[in-house]
């Protein structure tokens, strides 16, 4: 194992002060006697001291990485979720309006409401082709008597000018015509 090694140790000046680094050498009696004196009182490591530390060290590290990424995941869901839930909602709006327009442009649609109509309006008895007849019918009408009530216009004018009941200052000008089979 590397962390065994006494050449580690040296690298961060603890070897020489805290670890026993050539455990397999016999010391001289005053190394011997610090040794025991170290030992006495309790500033010497040992291996199960050292790992120990290491374990404590490490299982705090691993406490607030997990901690830390457990605050991070919390923070990102709540930000994922309260701006994917209104874009979500608003592509879902503007889809939807998307596709209920292209299907009421299309043609399908068109004949199929037009067959809906004429199966409701045939089963209350009412034909649209028969109305819209009626009703160019009586457009046509209406714009043969507009054209007739133009012409008897014009055609009232001149007697109009020299009629002397129309420059009256009591009636106001107006011509009443009424027929005599009344």
């Amino acid at each position: 194992m590397a962390i065994l090694r006494p050449g580690i140790f040296s690298l961060f000046g603890f070897a020489p002060k805290y670890f026993i680094t050539h455990p397999s050498e016999t010391y001289n009696p005053t190394i011997a006697q610090n040794l025991l004196e170290l030992i006495s009182n309790g500033t010497i490591l040992s291996l199960s001291d050292l790992w120990s530390m290491q374990t404590g060290l490490y299982q705090t590290v691993i406490t607030v990485l997990i901690a830390i990424n457990a605050i991070l995941c919390a923070l990102s869901f709540i930000l994922i979720r309260s701006s994917t839930t209104t874009v979500a909602r608003a592509e879902a709006r503007q889809e939807a309006a998307n596709e209920v327009d292209i299907h009421v442009k299309s043609q399908d649609f068109n004949i199929k409401i037009k067959e809906i109509v004429n199966e409701k309006l045939k089963a209350n008895g009412f034909d649209l082709v028969d109305f819209s007849q009626q009703l160019e019918d009586m457009n046509a009408e209406l714009e043969r008597i507009s054209k007739e009530n133009f012409e008897l216009k014009s055609e009232l004018k001149p007697l109009k000018s020299n009629h002397p009941l129309f420059h009256s200052e009591n009636d106001g000008g107006e011509l009443k015509l009424e027929r005599g089979d009344n």
